[in-house]
């Protein structure tokens, strides 16, 4: 009876010091990744979303990129699967990007202005067009 106890308690003992790849805690957050999680799901890392479960290289399942900086035209936080180029990025401060192929074709800033073809709106329109 011993035995066993010592070795429940060394199984308890590895897994609290052990790395998980999953981990829950109270009160009820899970985090992938990370050992102390923030949030009801806190996810380190990149994420795709698909129904494909061998994803393919036609495949456009939604892609996140996990970063802690700024997103850029080329490099979008919001993308999809092999076309990860194109898609939602925060150059900067309460600023949204649109790209497509890595470029930025239209920004929208915290005033509310809308840039097509401009990466910044100096004017007082609410939408500005270079083309």
């Amino acid at each position: 009876m011993k035995t066993k106890h010592l070795l429940l308690f060394a199984c308890i003992l590895i897994a609290n010091l052990s790395h998980a790849q999953l981990k829950v805690v109270a009160p009820g957050n899970v985090g992938i990744g990370t050992s102390a999680p923030q949030a009801k799901l806190h996810l380190v890392g990149n994420a795709v979303f698909s129904l494909n479960p061998s994803l393919g290289t036609t495949d456009r399942a939604p892609f996140i990129r996990g970063a802690n900086t700024y997103s850029t035209a080329s490099t979008p936080s919001y993308t999809w699967y092999n076309n990860n180029n194109t898609g939602i990025f925060n150059p900067i401060h309460d600023v949204i990007g649109f790209s497509v192929a890595g470029v930025e074709r239209m920004r929208i800033n915290n005033t509310g202005n809308v840039c097509i073809g401009i990466a910044s709106a100096q004017s007082t329109y609410k939408l500005i067009s270079v083309y």
